[in-house]
């Protein structure tokens, strides 16, 4: 009789927590395994949970009848495990309304276990809460704690001199690494790299203990030895991302690490496209007679889109000719085009076909060459110079008729050919 009126009593109160209530902790998952369920705690309630793993809890909640919806506003969803010396261990969900009778919401929660919790200290309790402004509804799990078989984690990464460096200067990496797992590991490779650079390198920690061996002779923690890394010359100054990378359990784990470090370098240079031009000759060969002038006409396009200063060179021309270019410079506009003359002189006793090149230079780089080439027929004369000639050639031949006719009036005469005189 005691016992049904004793369970009556608690259903009472049940029942008058229930309709006290908006809602109601209907089913909880953690890792998959059910430890609440039609809000009864299923089993034991107990949770195996490792260290340094993630623990996805799902909970359930349901509304009931009979409610002001309007009022359930701003509700969330808590889990947390207590008793953690460096901080709290906890997740909360996105905040809710609930608004509609009967309904049950899924909230999941990402429980992520510090790999430092002290399993020596015993286990921990699971709390797993729904709120709202006003109201609350809570229950609570045990959990026992687990070590990773294989677990490393990165302390620390100490740079020197700093995390600031020269273009050029080296680089001095020390990762400090703890084995928190249950075996201990041996042949633990570090690799330090810079991949935007292009550098890499590694080091060797020989063994690492299981964090809970309680040995003076070996270590649980070991910094590797100075990693050592030079920095281009060439570098730009920027951000740059150093990565480090702890491989264990015969390199079949890894974990990682990143650093930011500030180089202070050269600043890259801008690369100028090179000059382009669009050359047009009016002719690429001429004919002249020895001593007289040839003009060659160049058109020039700027087909580039900065102005520049133009000008050309002759060259291979000095054998036979003298030349000059007009004008000397020009700046030409990107997309406009300007003319130049070059005018070759032959020289008088220049014969036969000759060829030579003009340069065309942006600033003082070449962008083209243009050959040419000048035929030259002999020497021409002007009407001045054949009347010079012509008189010239006269008084020659005058003198010539004066020297045969003085000499022959004083050539002496023959015996015999005067007459005889008759006394």
């Amino acid at each position: 009789m005691m016992k049904k009126i004793l369970f009556a009593l608690i259903a009472l109160v049940v029942l008058n927590i229930a309709l006290a209530q908006d809602y109601v902790l209907d089913k909880v998952e953690i890792d998959g395994a059910t430890v609440l369920e039609d809000g009864l705690v299923v089993g034991s309630g107990a949770v195996f949970l490792e260290r340094g793993s993630t623990a996805d809890i799902e909970v359930f909640v349901k509304s009931l009848d009979g409610v002001d919806f309007e009022a359930i506003k701003d509700v969330k969803v808590k889990a947390w495990i207590g008793g953690y010396e460096y901080g709290d261990v906890e997740e909360t969900s996105e905040i809710f309304d609930i608004n509609a009778p009967n309904v049950v919401y899924k909230k999941t929660l990402r429980l992520d276990i510090p790999n430092d919790l002290d399993v020596d200290e015993g286990d921990y309790t699971l709390f797993v809460k729904v709120f709202d402004r006003t109201d609350s509804v809570e229950e609570s799990f045990d959990v026992f704690l687990e070590e990773k078989r294989h677990l490393l984690k990165i302390q620390d990464v100490i740079l020197r001199p700093t995390n600031v460096v020269d273009a050029g200067a080296p680089l001095f990496v020390v990762v400090r690494v703890e084995n928190l797992g249950d075996k201990k590991e041996e042949d633990i490779r570090v690799s330090v790299s810079i991949p935007e650079l292009g550098l890499s390198t590694r080091d060797y920690i020989d063994e690492l203990a299981a964090h809970e061996i309680d040995n003076e002779d070996e270590e649980d923690s070991e910094s590797s030895n100075e990693i050592f890394l030079r920095i281009p010359k060439d570098t730009a100054s920027g951000l740059y991302t150093l990565k480090v990378d702890v491989e264990y359990d015969r390199g079949h784990k890894t974990v990682s690490k990143q650093e930011t470090i500030n180089v202070l370098g050269k600043e890259k240079e801008e690369v100028k496209k090179p000059a382009e031009a669009m050359v047009v000759v009016d002719s690429s060969s001429q004919s002249v007679r020895g001593g007289e002038e040839a003009l060659y006409r160049l058109t020039l396009m700027n087909t580039g889109e900065e102005a520049e200063l133009y000008s050309l060179e002759v060259s291979g021309e000095k054998l036979f000719a003298s030349s000059r270019v007009d004008p000397g410079f020009v700046l030409i506009k990107g997309g406009e085009s300007a003319s130049f003359d070059v005018i070759v002189r032959a020289n008088e006793n220049a014969d036969g076909i000759k060829n030579f090149v003009v340069k065309v230079k942006a600033g003082e780089t070449i962008i083209k060459e243009l050959p040419l080439s000048l035929e030259v027929t002999g020497r021409s004369y002007d009407l001045g110079t054949v009347l010079v000639a012509g008189f010239i050639v006269l008084i020659v031949v005058l003198i010539i008729l004066g020297v045969v006719l003085l000499a022959t009036k004083s050539r002496p005469e023959e015996p015999g050919s005067e007459g005889q005189s008759y006394y």
